[in-house]
């Protein structure tokens, strides 16, 4: 297994605000009074990655169980405690670093520095980095 997601997986990440109500219904008809709102955010979330995936992976119901599934999954593994979630900015540097790396050809940092938004002088960093 790759350590770093795919480009399509990182492009995949969804604005939540963006998704409409009818979308959520599904997800919604697992929630009941006294839900913990902590896992109703994180169902929501797990959901609308599934829901928003390029190719369907299952009819929406379905993915409201998985959600829902991973949801009580995550509370069993980790509940009681409070796991710090990082918020990837480190992962994405690494991921960078890495796709920079492997496309680097000995000249062409600054195509490579256009390419992902950084210089010239952090390309050649990053590769003289192994």
């Amino acid at each position: 297994m790759a350590l770093f997601p795919s480009d399509d997986m990182a492009k995949q990440i969804v604005n939540l605000s963006k998704v409409a109500m009818v979308d959520l219904a599904p997800l919604e008809a697992h929630f009941f009074d006294g839900f913990p709102e902590l896992w109703r955010e994180f169902a929501t979330s797990i959901y609308t990655f599934l829901l928003c995936a390029k190719e369907p992976l299952a009819a929406p119901p379905v993915l409201a169980e998985i959600a829902i599934g991973l949801v009580s999954q995550i509370s069993h593994d980790f509940g009681g405690t409070q796991p710090y979630i990082p918020n990837g900015l480190a992962f994405e540097k690494k991921r960078m670093a890495a796709q920079i790396r492997n496309e680097f050809r000995g000249n062409n940092f600054r195509q490579l520095g256009r390419k992902y938004g950084v210089s010239e002088s952090r390309v050649r960093q990053i590769v003289s980095q192994d």
